[in-house]
């Protein structure tokens, strides 16, 4: 993944945490697991989400949850579209 639209975020979101859930995927894995599918913008996006947490810039993202309210959805649906 890419490119990501507000729309295509709505549509990945739920879809990797019914994963997690089938699969019954132990909170300590969703982050790295969520994080496999980047690609371009969003993956350079990521890393660079990454070394800000790592300097302290940015809060620790240690759950789904986190990724998806703290990072993804700040980052990917605008203010007016807020549903996460």
């Amino acid at each position: 993944m890419g490119r990501m639209t507000p729309n295509v975020y709505q549509g990945w979101e739920p879809k990797v945490g019914q994963i997690f859930d089938v699969y019954q995927i132990d909170e300590n894995h969703c982050v790295k697991l969520a994080s496999l599918p980047l690609e371009d913008y969003v993956l350079d996006w990521w890393h660079k989400t990454i070394m800000d947490i790592g300097l302290n810039k940015r809060l620790i993202v240690v759950s789904w949850n986190d990724l998806k309210q703290y990072c993804m959805c700040v980052r990917f649906i605008p203010i007016g579209r807020k549903s996460c």
